[in-house]
């Protein structure tokens, strides 16, 4: 009665043993669901932090991200007008014409001449006034006013940082007000420049001051300029930790090849949701912009030109996780998954087989790329990745190129190994029975 009571030890070790394997195994899978969330979760974040990192570490990245922006029409109109009014309110054209005027009537002329001088008084004011516009639209239209943008986004990429901490001597600058001011004491030496070659002796007396217009109005870029400062400083890890994150998590699931497929669309939904915050974004930026200071059009000029680079990177990562969903689905063991590769297999045997028959054979070649058959595959897969990754401007038809070259190059691949023959050995040859 002792010994059932009880019970073998041994059973019973076994048993708890196959009750701790399933806890276990339901353990090992949250963790994997919990560092695929996370990673998913961190993936926008990290897309936006390693674009501000490059746009800040790179001056060559930075100026070829803003420098287009010279020939924009609505960004040349926004400069120009206020490159005028700086201009017109520094000389003070209708006090200084005022003042000659009346300078020139202590003079002993003749009635005449002195009344027909008094109303030339205010077609001389609008006559500079019109010099002076037509001066500033000259300027930003032409391929001087390209050079002297370009080379001040050069500075201004090494005083950004110091913008963003509201460092007085920067050339972007935030007033007082918490506002973003890009000073335009460079291109108004310049148009003073212009109106001097002109023969305008006014110019001489606009004075070496600071001017500036307001980017991002109140204390909007005071909040971003914090936010910003905090992703450029997780531009460098966040990435690596996010794609960390959903390898182990990937690694650590019981259907690997089920986790990477969901991950991949995971991250693909992720992407799509970063754009449409970006387009959600250009609206905002264009809604909350400073009145009778920035057009609409120069607004989303310039939203444009800066997030240009960051679409880009998440029309690429998104592609790629698309690829890599179809890739896991064909490697599947789903009916459709399973027919492909069925057809592409037998594909390749006919051509490979009409080619021995006319002698066209890749030979000992063809036994090294069936040897190395799967490290060959994964090289293809890492190229065209690094290519959807790496190459900028990224478009559709570049990633519809990529995944074509990539599907031809497979396809080669498979037509071009030539699989070893398996020989079945002989069973044993048996003399008694043959006797017998």
């Amino acid at each position: 009665m002792t010994q059932l009571e009880d019970g073998n030890p041994a059973k019973d070790g076994l048993n708890a043993q196959s009750k701790a394997h399933p806890a276990r195994r339901r353990g090992w899978s949250m963790l994997s669901a919990v560092l695929i969330i996370v990673a998913l979760l961190l993936a926008p974040v990290a897309i936006l932090a390693g674009y501000a990192k490059s746009q800040l570490t790179s001056t060559d990245t930075f100026v070829s991200t803003l420098a287009p922006l010279a020939g924009d029409p609505a960004v040349q109109q926004v400069v120009s007008k206020a490159v005028a009014e700086t201009v017109k309110a520094d000389l003070n054209l209708e006090a200084n014409v005022a003042e000659v005027f009346a300078g020139l009537d202590q003079l002993p002329l003749p009635p005449r001449s002195a009344a027909g001088l008094a109303g030339l008084e205010g077609p001389v004011v609008l006559g500079l006034n019109s010099l002076v516009t037509t001066a500033a639209d000259e300027l930003v239209a032409s391929h001087q006013f390209a050079q002297l943008w370009e080379q001040t986004l050069r500075i201004t990429h090494t005083q950004l940082t110091a913008t963003l901490s509201g460092d007085p001597a920067a050339l972007a600058q935030v007033g007082a007000d918490g506002s973003l001011r890009l000073q335009l004491q460079p291109i108004v030496a310049a148009v003073k420049d212009l109106l001097i070659a002109q023969g305008v002796g006014f110019a001489r007396f606009i004075p070496d001051v600071e001017r500036s217009i307001v980017i991002v109005d109140s204390g909007a870029f005071g909040q971003l300029s914090v936010l910003y400062g905090l992703v450029v400083r997780l531009g460098t890890w966040l990435p690596w930790l996010s794609l960390a994150l959903m390898v182990a998590g990937v690694l650590m699931a019981q259907r690997r090849r089920r986790a990477l497929r969901s991950t991949a669309t995971g991250l693909a939904l992720a992407m799509l949701a970063l754009a449409g915050v970006i387009a959600i974004g250009r609206g905002v930026a264009a809604a909350t912009l400073p009145q009778g200071v920035l057009t609409r059009a120069a607004v989303l000029a310039g939203y444009d030109a800066v997030l240009a680079p960051a679409r880009g990177m998440v029309i690429a990562v998104g592609c790629l996780a698309v690829g890599v969903v179809i890739v896991a689905w064909l490697a599947g063991s789903g009916r459709s998954a399973r027919l492909i590769r069925d057809t592409t297999t037998s594909l390749a045997v006919r051509v490979r087989s009409q080619g021995e028959r006319y002698g066209l054979t890749t030979g000992r070649a063809g036994t090294w790329l069936d040897r190395h058959h799967r490290l060959l595959l994964v090289a293809i897969a890492v190229c065209a990745s690094a290519v959807i990754l790496l190459i900028r401007p990224l478009s559709a038809g570049l990633v519809i190129g990529v995944g074509a070259a990539a599907l031809v190059l497979l396809l080669a691949l498979e037509i071009a190994r030539r699989p070893e023959p398996h020989y079945e050995t002989p069973e044993p040859h048996d003399e008694t029975e043959e006797q017998t």
